[in-house]
């Protein structure tokens, strides 16, 4: 018994599209159709599977030929379709590890906050001057006062600050 749905969902997996992956089963099931009767079978509007039949065709997935001056439509060997899609994708995943692992990540980050309260400011100012290291630089109208114990802390950690 041919699992229809399941061949549908996995030619979705390698990049067909639901009506590709219609169009092509069906071409798979009936080699020698036109375009009008892959329509009727599957129960679309032509011109829906002629766009179909075109994207496979330039996918090289499918062939056409006339016969008494009707258009025809195959699949080119199935076996060999499976191999080069597969020797494409293990070529570009090869080449996307090695190349993605090169990319520099920027060391500037900007960090933005939704902050809806005036204590949620003041938590997060605290949370902000807990993790400095090196330098911390405050240009604000809050009193500095309340934060006395994070600033003695940051001054023992020897970070700088600038006010």
């Amino acid at each position: 018994m041919i699992k229809t749905d399941e061949i549908i969902e996995n030619l979705e997996k390698i990049g067909f599209g639901k009506k590709e992956a219609e169009v092509f089963l069906e071409l798979v099931k009936n080699p020698g159709t036109n375009g009008s009767q892959i329509a009727k079978n599957l129960g679309y509007q032509r011109t829906t599977v002629y766009q179909n039949l075109d994207i496979l065709q330039k996918k090289g997935y499918i062939s056409s030929y006339l016969d008494k001056e009707i258009t025809l439509y195959k699949t080119m060997n199935l076996k060999e379709i499976l191999e080069n899609y597969n020797k494409e994708i293990n070529g570009a995943t090869k080449f996307l590890k090695d190349e993605l692992s090169k990319v520099e990540v920027s060391g500037t980050q900007k960090q933005f906050y939704n902050l809806n309260s005036f204590e949620e400011i003041k938590d997060r100012f605290k949370n902000i001057l807990k993790r400095a290291k090196k330098i911390v630089y405050i240009n604000t109208n809050l009193n500095l006062f309340e934060y006395e114990k994070e600033l003695k802390k940051l001054r023992e950690k020897d970070v700088r600050i600038i006010v």
